[in-house]
């Protein structure tokens, strides 16, 4: 029975957070997803055709394709909709333990991201929202890459090719909320190397490369506008980057803090302020100090932080004035790395003090 308690916990939370979306009805966007579905969609043949994957809509073609494939098997009752992105959360749950325990092989660091993952309110709305449930897809992925990624230490194999086929399939599937890889890439490949010299320059050119091109490709092939996306985007925010930077800091706050809380109005806006500032300096502070004492943990604690700012970056520049409220689908993403850097800081910080206690006694 002792075994069973963690999957009971993730089970249990999961249901406990977002078990009344059972009761949800379908509607909005999730409307228009069936239409499209149906529009584009309409024989198996049309499934394998490559341009219904590069329409200006490709951003969002996988959730049309989830919800499509459902329908076809429950037509509109709204119940499996829901149970099904239900299932998908709690399967992206436990594949938090398996990612984070194969990178930092601690159990408990695993369990606690699991579990935080499971309870957390943050980003609750791609559940809520059904036809946005694909985003759980590209977080497995990423969650499988940790995997491999944990093996050895990165090298120019056959294994970064894997490496990169993952990558872009998370990215394929919610192109709109995986913006960060751009980012990510470059945190995680330079966090297994550690150190960058003239002996490993190249190959860490390299395995940057593989996993890096493919990703800039498949985003300027299949969504025509990408390149001003990404080449213009700060003209948004009208040269003034302490104000991006204040709302990225401020929407990493709202992924901590639940909105239901605290009242949705502008003292809301100043207290995730303080709280996303707070927590990035606390954690950042506290591993960088501790990166003697607890190398590895320190690096990937760093690493997941890291992580889910750059997941921030790109909303905020497409809207710089925008701060999401602690539901918001986009704060899906950054809150889970977030929850990941907890783990790391709080099974850190309990060994370290029980180390104390014992060199007191």
């Amino acid at each position: 029975m002792r075994k069973m308690w963690f999957p009971a916990t993730v089970i249990l939370l999961s249901f406990f957070n977002i078990g009344q979306s059972l009761q949800f009805a379908i509607n909005g966007d999730d409307w228009l997803a069936l239409y499209r579905y149906n529009q584009d969609f309409n024989s198996f043949i049309s499934h394998l055709d490559i341009r219904n994957y590069i329409t200006p809509t490709s951003n969002y073609v996988f959730g049309y394709l989830m919800m499509g494939i459902i329908s076809k098997l429950f037509s509109y009752n709204p119940y499996p909709y829901y149970l099904v992105a239900l299932i998908i959360r709690i399967i992206t749950a436990f594949s938090f333990y398996f990612g984070v325990y194969s990178v930092a092989k601690n159990k408990w660091m695993g369990y606690l991201s699991a579990i935080f993952f499971a309870a957390m309110y943050a980003g609750i709305e791609t559940t809520n929202w059904v036809s946005n449930m694909n985003t759980y897809l590209s977080i497995i992925l990423m969650n499988v890459f940790l995997i491999i990624y944990s093996r050895k230490p990165m090298t120019l194999s056959f294994k970064t090719v894997m490496q990169s086929l993952i990558l872009v399939a998370s990215f394929m599937i919610t192109p709109v909320r995986m913006h960060g890889l751009l980012f990510f890439v470059p945190f995680a490949v330079f966090s297994s190397f550690g150190k960058i010299n003239r002996r490993n320059i190249f190959q860490f050119l390299g395995i940057l490369s593989i996993l890096y091109i493919p990703l800039i490709l498949f985003r300027l092939l299949t969504y025509p506008n990408s390149a001003l996306d990404y080449t213009r985007l700060t003209s948004s925010s009208n040269g003034n980057i302490f104000s991006v930077l204040l709302n990225l800091i401020t929407n990493l706050g709202s992924s901590i803090i639940p909105g239901i809380l605290i009242n949705q109005a502008q003292p809301e806006n100043l207290f995730n302020l303080l709280g996303g500032g707070l927590t990035m300096l606390i954690l950042a502070t506290y591993f960088y100090a501790n990166r003697l004492v607890y190398p590895l943990y320190s690096k990937l604690g760093l690493l997941f932080l890291s992580s889910s700012i750059s997941f921030l970056i790109i909303p905020g520049l497409i809207n710089p004035t925008s701060v999401f409220s602690s539901d918001h689908r986009y704060l899906i993403i950054p809150a889970s790395w977030l929850m990941v850097a907890f783990s790391i800081f709080i099974v850190t910080l309990y060994s370290r003090k029980n180390s104390m206690l014992k060199s007191l006694a």
